[in-house]
Parts: C-alpha cells; structure tokens; sequence
C-alpha cells in the first residue's frame, strides 16, 4: 500500500558549483539550478513553482526561472522560495572589470525558515 502521508517542503537547495560563478562577458546569464526537497516518506501536492527573487534588481536580475543577469557593481540577494515559505539566500556580488566584463560571485546561505 503507497504511503498516502501529506507534507510540505523542508528545504530549498541550489547547485551553484563551489557556490562560485563567474560571468566572462557583462550580459552573459547564469542558470541557478534550484529545487525544493521534501521529507522522508511524505508526499507534497505542488500548487507553485520556486518562486525568485532579487533584492536589488539594478546590480542582478532573476527570471522566473532562475536566469540571473548582472547589471551593476555590486552586491544583493537571490532569493528562492518554496510554496510553504521555505527559502534559499543567495549573496551575489557582481564586480564590473571595465565596461565589457563582468564576474558574479555567489555565496550560498544557509535554509531558512519562515517561523
């Protein structure tokens, strides 16, 4: 007999590698690959996808898919976001070396909840 448990997300993670990546070209995009992981033996009814966000939308840019864009020096948050509230913090620094490159660095944060 399926186990017919309902439960929620307990954790967004990202595969961002060595939670570093550089942008050769300013313009150029990274695709932060994202998911939302639920517990152990529980079944999760999915009413949204993960959810992005920027804190500062004029140093980085995020699509709804996860595509983030630099656009000025600087440094800001991505946020990923689970239907239940869970969320993933991402720091990213982007740093301007003349007006044709650009670098972002992404620091991941650690899982937190809502509560």
């Amino acid at each position: 007999m399926p186990n017919k448990k309902k439960g929620n997300y307990k954790a967004v993670t990202t595969a961002a590698k060595n939670n570093k990546v550089t942008l050769a070209k300013k313009g150029k995009k990274f695709k932060l690959k994202a998911k939302a992981t639920k517990a152990s033996g529980y079944k999760v009814k999915v009413h949204r996808k993960l959810k992005y966000e920027s804190s500062n939308k004029k140093i980085a840019a995020v699509s709804k898919t996860g595509v983030i864009t630099a656009k000025k020096k600087g440094t800001c948050y991505i946020y990923v976001y689970a239907q239940n509230g869970m969320y993933k913090k991402i720091k990213v620094t982007v740093v301007i070396v003349d007006s044709t490159y650009a670098f972002i660095v992404l620091h991941t944060s650690s899982v937190f909840h809502p509560h």
